[in-house]
C-alpha cells in the first residue's frame, strides 16, 4: 500500500466519520428540519410596539428611528443567524412590553 493510499484511508475512517446509526441520523436530520424558523411576518407586526414601548421608555424620536432601522436591517438583509436573534430580540421585546408597559399605561389613563 502506497502512502497516499494509507492517508487517504485515514482520512476516510478518521474522526469525520461518525458511528451514527441510520436511525438516530435520521431523527436528528427531522429534528433540525422541524425546527421553527424566525417568524418575520410576526416581527414585522412587532415593530411598532418596539417603537411605542422605547417612546413610553423615554427614548428620543431621533434615536427610535435609528434603532428601529437597525432592527429592520438585521431582520431583513442579515444573516440567518441575524434574522433568527433578531426576531428572538422582538418576541421578547413585546413579552415585557406586554407585561411591563401595558398595565402602566391602563393605569395612567
Amino acid at each position: 500500500m502506497t502512502r497516499e493510499m494509507q492517508s487517504s484511508q485515514i482520512v476516510g475512517n478518521g474522526l469525520n466519520e461518525y458511528s451514527v446509526s441510520p436511525r438516530d441520523r435520521k431523527l436528528f436530520v427531522d429534528n433540525v428540519t422541524k425546527a421553527p424558523a424566525p417568524d418575520i411576518d410576526r416581527a414585522n407586526e412587532i415593530l411598532p410596539i418596539v417603537g411605542r414601548s422605547y417612546g413610553v421608555l423615554g427614548v428620543s424620536s431621533k434615536d427610535r428611528k435609528r434603532m428601529l432601522q437597525e432592527w429592520e436591517t438585521k431582520l431583513y438583509g442579515g444573516t440567518a443567524k441575524e434574522q433568527t436573534r433578531a426576531s428572538n430580540g422582538l418576541q421578547s421585546i413585546e413579552q415585557t412590553h406586554n407585561a411591563l408597559i401595558l398595565p402602566v399605561n391602563k393605569r395612567i389613563r
